[in-house]
């Protein structure tokens, strides 16, 4: 009982001695919130712009209840402060220092400024820091000092600040951290030393920093590290041997770097270290080399393998279907060579299968997909494989995307696609179709965003497709007949490129086009389309690039044409064109490339176009039947590379301004020879313009000597003028494949 009792009589006097030490502590304070510390956060938020709405709950005496604010139960001192992602915006008050005890602060997300991060070093107690998007003042300030008096530090995450340096310190004290996060700032230099002497990391995350050099040797030393991003630098040379000592490893990405050498080599034969953890794996856009191993397989916790834009070789392994857990493998843009294993349709895990731009071949068949269930993007585009598919096999999967261009898949269209009810990319350019559109076909396109069906032989009438989202359509270069569907821009109102060229439509332009208001690129050149142009041009103010050259149209120039803001390129070469040249012409003030040549264009050339076209590449008006002189104010189009105005009726001396086209790098029949037909300039090295004709009397610039050589008449206008074309097309639908994967996000906020 005696026991008992003075059991009983320590425990109160332990509360009691609580209570007094509480009472000292927060003597000044009312409620649970201590005082010094309330006023610290009343400063911080004196920091904060008038119209931040996100700290309206910090009034009154206890800032333990205030949102974003957690109190220790007992001791009532602020421990953690979570204002993250709440619209912020001001400057960090260095008195958050004096919240001493905090163990968690979170103020990433926000619009906030800093001078630097002294304060830190009196929060001895802090576990997390996270200043994500808060930007250093002092872009120079050593960080590295600040949270290196942090010796409790486990997470550091100072992403997207624009700190330039990554500090210099003689000790490092950071032996708690594990997670370490510095993506995109502008550090600039090679990779620092200190790095190897965090021993306890477990995350590390430098992408996009500017660092250059070879990775040491040391950081081998980090034997915790299970995350490893490295990407968006301009790191080189070959890996360190130690590299495949890092046994823990999960995930490591490395692209858009200048990494050569081989990558599995590394690993040797073990059966023991990376190749059981290692799960994400992307070396996207380096200049890795070498041949896959044989035992590849062996890496069997794989869910991610991206090796697209390097320089692997040889074959494909068998072995790559036993990495049962992967769901994407991307081997494109590499030099891969023999068929693709059939033990590929084994991962019954692949989403994402890319084998685009490699020298594959051999036969393809329904074994590569008999177990890929869970396909949705089949990506086999520029390589010789032959489709060797039965017309009644169904397929597996559902996919959303499909590259298949120049495989063989003709002569008739793949009766499996009309299994696919998700499609959204259908790449089939140059596959050897030699048929018509079937009727099923417009039964899978209602999810269509991209369609090409361009370079084939398929022939009859345009295919019926529904009303859709589309945005790319290219049937361009087949042999399609009939008339473009009146309903077209009905039934696509949202398309951005229109390519129908080099086929044989006939018939008149659809006024409804012009519903497309977001049409970006048009071209139905080499066609046999006739009657005027329609003009209602100024609803399509998207539109950058106009190709109806080649064709059989009439009548005059709408001036609507002139309205179009945004364009930068304008083909009406090669048709039946008459009336004059529209001045509103003078508006296109974007225009780069101008062809009308061959057409019977009349009157005097519109002197607006040289004072208005300063950003004119090509102007080409040869064989119309334009009249007078030629207009001074050509001499205005400082850009200008290329100029044909030859076979028409003008008349007049040469320019001696022309001596000064500094750019011309081209002139072919640059000038028409007025009165006694065409005349034929050539190009000097020194860059004048030389009629031949004229050499005996005629007047020429001055300093110039004539070229030895003639170019012939054929100005084309290549797809890289205009900046649009298919290029741009394969760069709108995507390189790559990993950015369906990316998890390095994932440890950005707690």
């Amino acid at each position: 009982m005696g026991k008992s009792a003075a059991l009983v009589e320590m425990l109160v006097m332990l509360i009691l001695f609580q209570s007094l030490s509480f009472s000292c502590i927060g003597a000044n304070s009312n409620g649970s919130c201590i005082k010094y510390e309330r006023e610290a956060l009343l400063k911080f938020k004196a920091g904060m712009l008038s119209n931040s709405n996100s700290l309206e709950s910090w009034v009154g005496d206890d800032c333990c209840v205030w949102e974003g604010v957690s109190c220790h139960n007992i001791t009532g001192h602020v421990i953690k402060l979570d204002l993250s992602f709440q619209f912020l915006r001001g400057k960090v008050s260095p008195y958050l220092g004096n919240v001493s005890n905090l163990q968690y602060l979170h103020l990433g997300g926000n619009e906030l400024t800093t001078d630097n991060l002294h304060f830190v070093s009196s929060l001895s107690s802090l576990k997390y820091l996270n200043m994500k998007d808060v930007s250093f003042v002092d872009k120079y300030e050593n960080w590295l000092r600040s949270a290196n008096m942090l010796p409790s530090l486990v997470k550091l995450y100072l992403s997207y600040c624009g700190l330039y340096n990554s500090g210099h310190v003689s000790h490092l004290n950071l032996t708690s951290l594990e997670v370490l996060n510095l993506r995109f700032n502008n550090f600039y230099s090679t990779f620092p030393s200190w790095f190897s002497n965090i021993s306890n990391i477990q995350y590390l995350d430098l992408t996009g920093n500017y660092f250059r050099g070879s990775l040491p040797n040391e950081i081998g030393n980090l034997n915790s590290l299970a995350f490893l991003y490295l990407s968006a630098n301009s790191l080189e040379g070959k890996l360190p041997k130690t590299f495949g000592k890092l046994c823990n490893l999960r995930e490591l990405a490395m692209e858009s770097n200048n990494f050569s050498g081989e990558f599995f080599g590394l690993f040797g034969n073990s059966r023991s270290c990376i190749q059981n953890s290692l799960e994400y794996l992307d070396l996207f856009n380096n200049s890795f080399s070498g041949i896959l191993p044989n035992d590849l397989g062996q890496f069997k916790s794989l869910e991610v393998l991206n090796l697209c834009k390097n320089a692997f070789w040889g074959p494909i392994p068998v072995s790559i279907g036993q990495l049962s857990n992967l769901a994407l493998l991307d081997l494109s843009y590499n030099t891969f060579r023999g068929p693709i294993p059939v033990s590929v349709g084994q991962l019954y895990n692949l989403t994402t299968l890319d084998v685009r731009n490699n020298s594959l071949d051999g036969i393809v068949s329904e074994l590569h997909f008999s177990k890929l269930r869970r396909l949705m993007s089949l990506r086999m585009s520029r390589n010789s494989i032959v489709f060797d598919i039965g017309p009644n096999w169904v397929p597996p999967f559902q996919l959303v995307a499909i590259w298949l261009s120049s495989c063989k898949l003709g002569p008739q269209f793949p009766q499996w696609l009309k299994t696919q009810q998700y499609i959204k990319t259908l790449m089939m350019s140059d596959v050897s179709i030699s048929d018509s559109v079937p009727d099923w076909f417009g039964n899978i396109s209602s999810y269509f965003k991209v369609l090409d069906l361009s370079h084939n032989q398929i022939f009859g009438a345009l295919p019926k497709l529904r009303k859709l989202n589309e945005v790319v359509l290219d049937i361009s270069n087949n042999l399609l007949q009939g008339q473009i569907p009146e309903m077209i821009g009905r039934r696509m109102p949202l398309l951005e490129f229109l390519l129908i060229c080099n086929n044989h439509l006939n018939g008149t332009i659809p006024v409804s086009l012009c519903r497309m208001e977001s049409l970006s690129l048009l071209d139905l050149s080499k066609n046999q389309l006739s009657g005027g142009l329609p003009n209602c041009w100024r609803n399509l103010q998207a539109l950058k690039l106009i190709d109806l050259s080649n064709n059989m149209l009439s009548g005059h120039v709408p001036i609507s044409l002139g309205s179009i803001k945004q364009l930068q390129s304008l083909h009406l070469k090669n048709n039946r064109l008459q009336g004059k040249i529209p001045m509103s012409f003078k508006n296109l003030k974007d225009l780069k490339f101008l062809d009308l040549s061959m057409n019977a264009f009349a009157g005097l050339f519109p002197p607006g176009i040289g004072e208005s076209l300063s950003s004119l590449t090509v102007l080409s008006v040869h064989s119309n039947k334009l009249e007078g002189e030629i207009p001074l104010q050509l001499c205005c189009l400082s850009s200008l590379r290329i100029l044909n105005l030859a076979n028409n009726m003008m008349g007049g001396t040469i320019p001696t301004c022309f001596g000064n086209f500094t750019a011309m790098v081209v002139y072919e029949k640059a000038i028409g020879y007025w009165g006694h037909g065409a005349t034929t300039y050539t190009e000097s090295e020194n860059g004048g313009i030389y009629d031949d004709k004229l050499l005996g009397g005629g007047k020429l610039p001055t300093g110039h000597e004539q070229a030895g050589t003639t170019r012939k008449d054929n100005i084309e206008m290549p797809w890289f003028y205009s900046g649009l074309g298919m290029g741009f097309l394969t760069g709108y639908v995507g390189v790559c494949s990993i950015l369906y994967f990316k998890k390095s996000w994932r440890f950005e906020v707690a």
